[in-house]
């Protein structure tokens, strides 16, 4: 069999199994995955008053261009003829095919022949931005990848086609999140001033018309959504360490620091391999800095801006996490590794061979790692949901979650677990804290009572709750201490209805008299 036909089978065979993981479980066990779900019911089902007639109380639909709509109108979309459930499954598969495809056309950008370097970008899939639920910025991390792939290979000929395939992919990129879109503007003006050249300035000038739309939007959003800088507490050691270990990799097992320093470390291999092989044919003909060589610039300053940025920005937050993955995945289509041209051509040949049915190897036994630990995941889940139960649809609920620690893994699995119960009966959940900000398509209407997130996040023993009593028709109280001040408060203006391992559910005092029977004289 033809060997570019092999590794193309190899790669597309790899994708399936990293979305197999999906399929194995009742809910995919992200953080914010769950609300993310919700606030799209909530926008698929926000004018239907026959049915959900409190969402229009307490909801309105923000229509500005705003980042994060993408995932939310997909899944909206998706629920027009499947399950929430399935419906995240087949969004969050659509993310696995569209980062890996967008990896495989960015390593084969400059040369076709190095499209197999892709097999790089596996474990890069399940990171902590996934893990945490931040589906829209996933997503925009495979629209950067497009946009810079299809960019440099349509660069000599910036013709219709190029002006529409590159605003529509940055538009796409810029309705999953901004971080990626102002990543790809600024990593295409680079790759722009690193291929200018005096006989082709007039031909650059026409990417600058092209691309002027896209200046709009992040300018726009820039404007409405000033808010000062989050600084960063974190020092140099200990940013240098997270990226060098590749500890946005790390989610629920001490074996994935193994498994970044290993690949940080074969990535380093490969750039030492790359510039051996530059260094030995610079007697050749040609210039000693190629254009291709604006990859290589554009990670070393996607690495500074990791150094140099902030924690959070925008009201967006995490942002260094997120900013660790760009600089690796930008080298791709730099990499030409060779070994030393006095070996034979055949021990060439089995060295990325090897390399090959390692990464593939990888690849495989991290899909596998996952799903055996989202199975574990999800069945905790199952118990939190099943503790639900009691709940009337329809109704309006504050969830309190005295301990959010999960028994396994390192993330907060259970910290929105709660929305997936609000999709499922129609409820308002008082914990959705998409719709306390102006980052998202669904807010809060200013009439509708905030509880404070932060407070019932970190601090939950604080709460008011009889603050909130005539908004509120359940308590769903997980691990609230029977004698804790927080429960003896939940039992002056709130009834026990039922209680099942550590949930207990409470509900208004108002509803309860409701039902009793009305005595008469």
């Amino acid at each position: 069999m033809d060997r570019k036909l092999t590794l193309r089978i190899l790669f597309w065979a790899l994708v399936g199994l990293q979305i197999l993981p999906f399929w194995v479980v009742a809910n995919v066990p992200t953080t914010d995955g769950p609300s993310h779900v919700y606030n799209a019911w909530i926008l698929r089902e926000h004018g239907n008053a026959v049915d959900h007639p409190l969402l229009s109380q307490y909801y309105q639909i923000d229509r500005t261009p705003l980042p994060n709509w993408l995932s939310h109108a997909a899944l909206a979309l998706l629920m027009e003829l499947f399950a929430p459930a399935t419906a995240e499954k087949i969004l969050v598969s659509g993310y696995v095919v569209l980062f890996l495809a967008g990896a495989r056309s960015l390593a084969g950008a400059v040369d076709p022949d190095r499209s197999w370097l892709a097999l790089l970008a596996f474990p890069l899939v399940f990171n902590r931005a996934f893990q945490l639920g931040f589906y829209n910025f996933c997503l925009s991390l495979g629209f950067f990848l497009l946009a810079l792939g299809f960019w440099w290979r349509r660069r000599g000929s910036p013709g219709p086609g190029l002006a529409v395939g590159i605003n529509l992919i940055l538009w796409l990129c810029w309705f999953a999140h901004a971080v990626s879109t102002v990543l790809a503007l600024v990593g295409i003006g680079v790759l722009w001033l690193c291929t200018l050249r005096r006989a082709t300035w007039k031909r650059h000038l026409l990417h600058v018309a092209i691309l002027a739309p896209q200046a709009v939007l992040p300018l726009w959003f820039v404007i409405s959504h000033a808010a000062p800088p989050v600084p960063s507490q974190s020092q140099a050691g200990s940013l240098w360490r997270y990226f060098f270990r590749m500890e946005v990799l790390h989610t629920f097992s001490g074996g994935q620091i193994v498994l970044g320093a290993s690949l940080a470390a074969l990535f380093l291999l490969l750039v030492v391999l790359t510039l051996i092989s530059r260094g030995g044919r610079r007697a050749e003909p040609g210039p000693v800095l190629r254009e291709e060589d604006g990859f290589l610039l554009l990670a070393v300053l996607a690495f500074v801006l990791y150094c140099a940025a902030p924690e959070g920005l925008a009201g967006g937050s995490l942002l260094k996490m997120r900013l660790s993955l760009y600089p690796w995945l930008i080298l791709l289509p730099w990499l030409a590794p060779r070994l030393p041209e006095r070996l034979p051509g055949c021990l060439a040949a089995t060295a990325r061979a090897v390399m090959v049915a390692v990464l593939a190897l990888v690849a495989a036994g991290n899909a596998g790692a996952h799903a055996r630990w989202w199975r574990s995941a999800d069945r905790e889940v199952r118990t939190f949901l099943a503790a639900t139960r009691g709940i009337e649809p329809g109704t309006r609920v504050l969830p309190i979650l005295y301990d959010r620690r999960p028994s396994i893994g390192r993330m907060g699995i259970l910290d929105h677990a709660f929305a997936r119960a609000a999709t499922e009966k129609g409820l308002v959940d008082w914990s959705n804290y998409e719709a306390s900000t102006d980052l998202f398509p669904v807010r809060l209407r200013p009439s509708a009572p905030r509880i404070n997130g932060y407070v019932l996040a970190a601090l939950p023993e604080s709460l008011n709750v009889r603050a909130y009593r005539d908004q509120i028709d359940y308590v769903f109280a997980w691990k609230v201490p029977p004698g804790s001040p927080l429960a003896r408060r939940l039992r002056r203006s709130y009834v026990l209805v039922s209680e099942e391992g550590p949930a207990r559910l409470y509900e208004s005092v108002a509803r309860v008299r409701s039902r009793l029977p009305t005595v008469r004289e």
